[in-house]
């Protein structure tokens, strides 16, 4: 992906914007490549979560990580641990699959019009989390945030794309 996302940065930087939001938590992982190239401001969300946690929360509280398969590998929410300033938990295999069927499988997230039984696989993840000890529950891959219902958390929900957007409200305000 990093040539796209490259050429993403140049045709930004070619239309002089100021900040660039990088939404899809799997894509942040490029940042170091991505910045190298940028003559902007870039929100990487991941970042931009651990100063939000650190600015909410006293250090030993366990967040629960709702992420692709992708991101969780590649290790970019171990930035949040370090320190041991917060715990991070992670889907069990089992879950993590059941995560990603929810997003990609037949009638997952990213189909038109998906169905409860992806919200209910979406909901088993985050039991399985609370359940492991997640204090706090993170959504660290955009279609969560399509779907969560927040309202039926039995913990804290962080959208990220929440965080990001409120970044791009204090840089412009600044």
């Amino acid at each position: 992906p990093i040539p796209e996302l490259l050429r993403s940065v140049r045709l930004m930087n070619s239309e002089k914007v100021d900040m660039i939001l990088i939404a899809c938590i799997t894509a942040s992982y490029f940042y170091e490549d991505i910045i190298q190239e940028c003559n902007c401001s870039i929100v990487h969300p991941v970042l931009e979560l651990e100063e939000y946690l650190n600015s909410r929360y006293q250090s030993g509280v366990s967040v629960g990580i709702v992420a692709t398969s992708g991101s969780v590998s590649s290790g970019i929410f171990e930035s949040i641990a370090k320190d041991d300033k917060f715990q991070v938990i992670y889907l069990s295999k089992v879950k993590q699959a059941t995560f990603m069927d929810s997003v990609y499988g037949l009638g997952g997230f990213k189909s038109s019009k998906p169905p409860s039984a992806a919200r209910q696989k979406l909901q088993t993840c985050i039991e399985e989390l609370v359940q492991s000890g997640a204090e706090i529950i993170v959504g660290g891959c955009t279609d969560v945030s399509l779907a969560m219902q927040k309202r039926a958390m039995p913990v804290p929900y962080i959208d990220l794309i929440d965080i990001i957007a409120l970044s791009a409200i204090k840089f412009y305000y600044k």
